[in-house]
């Protein structure tokens, strides 16, 4: 089966999220959104939540349900991200190389943009450093608790 475009994803999710309040705003990212996925390539569906309006009671949570649902109707492998709960470095990849397909509060969705800019630039030195001494490890053959090979 060839993979969905970003097009493609985006009609058979007209008016999907209108239709689940507790949905603030979506994005469309990774290889779909980037426009370079392949036959084994999933859709990356990143959505930001309103914990008043989840539903009380899911059997499964609402994650799990949300999921099903996209991946049915994208006929696809999905990973469905929570913004809500996803990391700094996550959250800033989505928003700065994603697709925005659903938007219910522009505020909210400018808000999120903002605080998610500023805490990657902040977290942004020690991720250098972080990488810096990850890579004189594994040049030196040492990684995690032991030696590598």
């Amino acid at each position: 089966m060839s993979p969905l475009n970003a097009d493609q994803v985006q009609l058979r999710l007209d008016g999907f999220f209108e239709t689940r309040p507790a949905v603030i705003f979506a994005y469309l990212f990774g290889s779909v959104a980037r426009g370079d996925a392949g036959t084994l390539s999933d859709i990356d569906i990143a959505v930001y939540l309103d914990p008043l309006q989840l539903p009380k009671k899911t059997g499964y949570g609402f994650h799990s349900e949300l999921l099903v649902e996209l991946q049915t109707l994208l006929a696809n492998d999905t990973d469905l991200v929570l913004l809500n709960q996803a990391s700094t470095v996550t959250k800033y990849q989505v928003v700065k190389n994603g697709i925005l397909i659903f938007c219910r509060s522009e505020e909210r969705r400018r808000d999120f943009h903002d605080h998610t800019v500023k805490a990657y630039l902040d977290l942004k030195p020690l991720l250098k450093v972080q990488r810096y001494y990850l890579k004189k490890r594994l040049a030196t053959g040492i990684f995690g608790g032991g030696n590598v090979g």
